[in-house]
């Protein structure tokens, strides 16, 4: 508070459901653009508040002084903190659509005056199957919401094999999904019946999946190198708000994220269900790198990595998760029962953080994962500093050496871990 001057800005952690402190008190005008970087730890909610003013201090004069860590969220002038929540159209169409021919040149048709938070919206009134007479997928060049008041399926027929259902360009972007719509609407790759051998999405702008959204059922075969079944994004944005993504799957073995692949992006999770999604080499549900990973909540759930030919080196893995060389903050997140059949971690996470910005794992619960070797829950790698604080680990297991929770396997670096509960212990590479 007051006229304050920093050398370097400092780091707050704010933890909801913790006895910490909650709010920042500005008992002055602020001189420094960046005072305070603050991290949100934990589920929280619309106008939980984070700052507030003293005395004759205008707060919205000074809000801008601080960096919210989180994309998910952002700091109103009161001082509290609003979600980002994608897309801010209403679940009230501009148009209805029944095809997916109708859908695709409504799509292409729509000029370039929206915004993400206020997006063209469409509303499927009934199932769509994709048809060979438009075997081409829809451009996504502005900004557009997919919305459904019943439950609608969008299923990928064979004819669509070699082709995504949606690219999204570079500025623009695509909303799946509204928490006030009156039904889900669910993109549906066809499963078995179906040898895609693109994604779902290819994102190079912004792809918002938000609750009453469902990616499924991409199966990409051993004969194809896909990454990511449901999402592959280049240097695009992925946001997650409450959407399940289940039963994706890769199969090629120089595949990356049997769900989710980013290169260079921006990954933010606030909730949502990854679930029976399956890779052959890393990051059974998701694999990130050279990006941002901000996830604050979200269940991964029964996710695989599998190569059929129990690899013990440390580039596979990730049964849930694979992380390389991204900006990473991963809290109040639940994995249970994910398989790494093959190679180490539930989690894999290697060349990560700075040792003055470590990457940050915190309040989040791992159950009932199985890995080949070193890590059933973590691993840890590469020159990487990393802080685990506060998570807990319940009968996490190892198939071909005594179990561990965590393994820390860094040349470099370091990974500290505090205020964890564990079954299994932990163990490191210089042990």
């Amino acid at each position: 508070s007051g006229n304050i001057s920093l050398n370097s800005p400092i780091n707050l952690h704010f933890e909801s459901g913790q006895s910490l402190p909650s709010t920042v008190t500005v008992a002055g005008n602020l001189s420094e653009n960046n005072v305070a970087t603050i991290y949100l730890v934990g589920n929280y909610t619309e106008e939980t508040q984070v700052l507030v003013a003293e005395g004759e201090v205008n707060l919205a004069d000074q809000v801008g002084k601080f960096t919210l860590k989180n994309e998910n969220y952002k700091i109103s002038d009161e001082g509290t903190v609003v979600s980002k929540s994608g897309g801010g159209g209403t679940v009230n169409p501009d148009v209805t659509v029944t095809s997916w021919s109708t859908l695709k040149s409504t799509i292409e048709s729509i000029d370039t005056t929206y915004t993400e938070e206020n997006p063209y919206v469409i509303e499927i009134t009934s199932d769509i199957t994709t048809s060979a007479d438009t075997a081409a997928e829809i451009t996504v060049s502005s900004h557009v919401k997919l919305v459904s008041n019943t439950n609608c399926i969008i299923t990928r027929t064979s004819d669509f094999a070699g082709v995504n259902l949606f690219q999204v360009n570079t500025e623009a972007s695509l909303t799946i999904g509204d928490a006030n719509a009156g039904g889900t609407l669910t993109l549906d790759g066809g499963g078995t019946d179906v040898s895609a051998t693109t994604s779902l999405v290819n994102v190079s702008g912004t792809l918002v999946l938000n609750e009453k959204s469902v990616l499924q059922n991409n199966n990409c075969p051993d004969s194809f190198a896909t990454s990511g079944a449901a999402v592959y994004s280049s240097g695009g944005t992925l946001k997650v708000f409450g959407s399940t993504i289940k039963n994706n799957s890769n199969n090629h073995s120089s595949n990356f994220g049997g769900a989710i692949y980013i290169k260079k992006g921006t990954l933010n999770i606030t909730s949502g269900t990854f679930e029976e999604n399956k890779t052959n080499k890393n990051g059974g549900a998701i694999y990130v790198t050279e990006g941002t990973v901000n996830i604050t909540g979200g269940n991964f759930i029964n996710n695989k990595v599998s190569t059929g030919s129990n690899k013990t080196e440390t580039s596979y893995g990730g049964g849930a998760i694979y992380i390389d060389s991204a900006e990473t903050s991963i809290s109040a997140a639940t994995f249970e029962s994910n398989i790494t059949e093959d190679g180490v971690g539930t989690l894999l996470i290697t060349n990560i953080g700075t040792e003055t910005s470590p990457a940050m794992i915190y309040n989040c619960t791992f159950t009932n994962n199985t890995a080949y070797q070193n890590g059933a829950a973590i691993y840890t790698g590469g020159n990487s500093y990393i802080e685990i604080n506060n998570c807990t680990f319940t009968d996490n297991t190892l198939s071909n050496v005594e179990s561990h929770d965590v393994y820390i396997g860094n040349t470099g670096g370091t990974t500290k871990i505090n205020g964890s509960a564990m079954t299994g212990a932990w163990t490191s590479s210089s042990n």
